[in-house]
């Protein structure tokens, strides 16, 4: 059982009934015995979760310093429990340019009553950073005392490392595509979802006024049938003059792409 649970008991109340055949004094005895099993045994498998648990875990006492801290932690920073016990989490894997910004956040738990989640770098024991993503809850007694802070945490920095690619390819692509001199839209069931500055002047629109429409609005009269006989769009190729909602009736000409 973890220390952070040890003695913890206090905190959680069972009510038994005092049985009327015996006297009081035994009768409290024998209750409090009764109870401290079931009591003892909740703390004990609070122990064992908070151990077994594959998110990382701490406790932060209400003087901020470290008063647990599980095996899954330690996998992720390298720190083990002995070497964090008792120290604040500052120098340790919170680095120097977020201390204050930890710290007061730390201190502002003890009247915050809501999940508290910040994703920031942490630094692991060899050096390294890695990005971790942090759930925080205070920690009340029987009274409603603060009694701490548990932080649960994950190491997302592959993830965060993707999402970061996938933005940056994601805006070399927009980049490529708004830049295109040929017309590039995308169809979304019958309706333009996307459509670049060249293709959008092809069409006689604004970008803006073309997404959310109907591809086929945007052919004139005289083709519209040919378009809808070779899938409305979806197909490649196929040449037809698109209507320029700006000339009442008039074709602007251009190749669909």
């Amino acid at each position: 059982m973890t220390g952070a649970f040890t003695g913890r008991a206090e905190s959680i109340r069972i009510e038994g009934r005092r049985m009327s055949n015996r006297s009081p004094d035994r009768a409290g005895r024998e209750g409090a015995a009764a109870h401290a099993a079931p009591v003892d045994g909740l703390a004990s498998a609070a122990g064992a979760a908070f151990a077994a648990m594959p998110l990382g875990c701490v406790i932060i006492a209400p003087d901020l310093t470290i008063a647990d801290w599980n095996p899954a932690a330690t996998r992720i920073l390298g720190f083990s429990r002995a070497e964090v016990v008792g120290r604040p989490p500052f120098g340790l894997f919170v680095p120097k340019a977020l201390r204050d910004a930890t710290r007061n956040f730390l201190a502002g738990m003890e009247t915050d009553a809501s999940v508290r989640s910040w994703t920031y770098v942490n630094r692991t024991r060899d050096g390294r950073e890695v990005q971790c993503e942090w759930q925080n809850v205070a920690l009340r007694g029987p009274d409603g005392r603060f009694i701490g802070t548990l932080g649960t945490f994950a190491d997302v920095t592959l993830r965060e490392r993707s999402q970061r690619r996938l933005e940056e390819s994601e805006a070399k692509f927009r980049s490529l595509v708004e830049q295109s001199l040929a017309g590039m839209y995308m169809i979304d069931g019958e309706r333009v979802a996307y459509v670049n500055q060249r293709g959008a002047e092809i069409l006689g629109y604004a970008p803006e006024e073309a997404i959310g429409r109907r591809f086929i609005e945007a052919i004139d009269e005289r083709d519209k049938d040919s378009v809808v006989a070779g899938g409305g769009g979806r197909t490649p190729g196929g040449k037809y003059p698109p209507r320029d909602p700006r000339q009442a009736g008039g074709a602007a000409g251009g190749a669909g792409r």
